[in-house]
């Protein structure tokens, strides 16, 4: 009987913040994060997270194409790509597979841009929104248990943009259910940003960056990293490498966006 009532507490919770964000959504409706109109939006969660309008869900996502299952680049139809594609065959990769949902180009580029600058929260965590949605079975599927955010050094965190990772990973944790490890992982070494590299540097250029600051909650677990691009995949490739060599079992990566071309 003492089991039932926390669920009932739980219930009456979510129902008051749904009355009261009701409320709030007749007077001031819910805007994209995206395009800043009002949201036609369906439904609400009791999360209450931001979510797209429906134009700007077509054009941020349109219909997925087949994705290679090591590393998200698209692929043809009918594809055995459980050996990589010729993206990444050449590769030698430290996590398991990539959820992504689409090419860095277009909308999707300019979404995943406009998360990273300052009030980006919101369009950051529409888009975990977005991700979740089209792949939540998947994602459900590997039995994650712990989330965490490709990290920033921290001098470039004092007074500079939000980590759009942080507000992915934390917003896709939320949605498993499952703990978002903020404090986990630290980058301990300040390094040119790799976008800003040829692919040749880029692997010297993050070695000795990254540590786990908390081990005995990465051992033996399924971890999902969770970035805002992946394009060479050095950079989850590399934190992949380190949470493995701690002892997590299994990493897996999420990204909203896959850039193609190195």
């Amino acid at each position: 009987m003492a089991a039932f009532w926390p669920t009932i507490a739980t219930r009456c919770a979510d129902g008051m913040r749904m009355l009261t964000h009701a409320a709030v959504d007749f007077v001031y409706p819910p805007a994209c994060p995206f395009c800043g109109r009002e949201a036609q939006q369906s439904r609400r969660s009791a999360r209450f997270d931001p979510e797209l309008c429906l134009d700007c869900r077509d054009r941020i996502a349109p219909p997925i194409e087949p994705a290679c299952h090591r590393c998200g680049a698209p692929v043809g139809p009918h594809l055995d790509t459980s050996s990589g594609c010729i993206h990444c065959r050449t590769d030698r990769f430290h996590f398991d597979r990539v959820f992504c949902l689409g090419v860095y180009d277009a909308a999707l580029k300019t979404a995943c841009l406009r998360a990273k600058n300052a009030g980006g929260q919101p369009l950051a965590a529409a888009v975990a929104g977005l991700l979740w949605e089209y792949q939540h079975d998947a994602l459900e599927s590997e039995q994650i248990d712990l989330v965490v955010a490709v990290p920033r050094h921290w001098t470039r965190r004092i007074g500079t943009r939000p980590n759009a990772a942080e507000t992915l990973a934390e917003a896709l944790a939320r949605r498993l259910q499952v703990e978002f490890g903020r404090h986990i992982l630290a980058k301990v070494r300040r390094t040119s940003p790799q976008s800003k590299l040829r692919p040749y540097q880029r692997r010297s250029n993050l070695r000795r960056a990254f540590r786990v600051r908390q081990p005995d909650a990465i051992k033996g677990a399924t971890v999902l990293l969770v970035d805002d691009i992946l394009t060479t995949g050095t950079t989850a490739n590399e934190v992949s490498r380190v949470l493995r060599k701690i002892g997590a079992d299994r990493v897996i990566v999420a990204v909203p966006a896959r850039g193609i071309g190195r």
